[in-house]
């Protein structure tokens, strides 16, 4: 891969790992909010998701810093399959964040309502848009390929 061709790769990698932090933090974020201030049944699947959030967010963020170190620029096809690991490493751990979100939303479809509206809101809306939009991303880091690496 030419210099100017690994520099674009680096480039769309990086970004494309920072795009990825952004739901993980927001799912961590309200995690943070809601932790110890809904009813217990809902503690476990919140636990669950702190915990695969978590884990998803340092693993992104390690990888959004250390690119060049982690990930063979020379060959795109290198490149694409080492994406491609990780990024269905990160769907295993997505299977148990959207069950953990599924009891939520279990839970609030049986009518369970938090006093404070605005957690109420982060429970019922930006915890699972949040994930949409990490489900999205994950889905294009796992069907990448060699012109998406390319300026």
């Amino acid at each position: 891969m030419s210099m100017k061709n690994r520099q674009g790769a680096l480039k769309i990698l990086t970004s494309m790992f920072q795009e990825l932090l952004a739901p993980l933090i927001a799912i961590l974020s309200s995690y943070n909010l809601l932790n110890g201030n809904v009813p217990a049944e809902i503690n476990t699947p919140l636990k669950i998701i702190g915990d695969i959030g978590g884990k998803m967010k340092n693993e992104v963020h390690y990888l959004y810093l250390n690119v060049e170190k982690e990930f063979d620029l020379s060959l795109p096809s290198n490149s694409i399959s080492q994406v491609r690991e990780h990024a269905f490493r990160w769907k295993d751990y997505d299977f148990t964040l959207a069950d953990a979100l599924q009891q939520i939303k279990r839970l609030r479809e049986a009518g369970l309502r938090l006093q404070d509206p605005k957690l109420d809101k982060i429970l019922g809306e930006i915890l699972f848009s949040s994930h949409e939009e990490f489900q999205r991303l994950l889905s294009h880091l796992e069907a990448i390929e060699q012109t998406d690496l390319t300026l």
